[in-house]
């Protein structure tokens, strides 16, 4: 829904300060900005619309290669770059984030088993328990040994 709001509901919206959101409303070109009965207000969304198109262009400007030669040195540069991502792949020291994250699930799969099981391994084991030290001795063993099977690869 289009509307006019106040530079500080805009600047929360944007997630910049008012000072800054400021800068950008006198810059050449500004689109969405007008002295209301309010003071300054931003037409919502041509003004953050406005703003996301000029970073973009200063973007594209500032990667453009200057000459020639230095578009030729940027590529060079990034096939060199290329050719020893290869070279760390092929030596095994890179993989692929698609295989790092499944690792990561299958990690957080197995702690998470593992912890939803101990109360019904150590609950049978607490009943007559004296104190709550011998408890927590027996929590503690209870935890230790979950430690140890998530450092044995493979186990559930």
């Amino acid at each position: 829904m289009a509307e006019w709001i106040t530079p500080k509901e805009a600047a929360k919206r944007l997630g910049m300060t008012a000072q800054s959101l400021g800068m950008w409303a006198v810059r050449q070109g500004a689109v969405g900005v007008r002295d209301g009965t309010r003071g300054r207000e931003y037409h919502w969304p041509d003004f953050p619309r406005w703003r996301e198109e000029e970073l973009t262009r200063k973007a594209r400007e500032s990667a453009r290669p200057a000459n020639l030669e230095e578009a030729r040195q940027r590529f060079e540069s990034a096939r060199a770059e290329m050719a020893e991502l290869e070279l760390e792949k092929a030596k095994g020291n890179l993989i692929h984030r698609d295989v790092y994250m499944e690792a990561v699930v299958s990690i957080h799969q197995r702690i998470r088993a593992q912890v939803l099981a101990l109360p019904s391994k150590v609950a049978p084991l607490m009943v007559g328990l004296g104190s709550i030290q011998e408890a927590a001795v027996l929590l503690e063993r209870a935890a230790r040994d979950v430690l140890a099977e998530l450092r044995e690869p493979g186990s559930a």
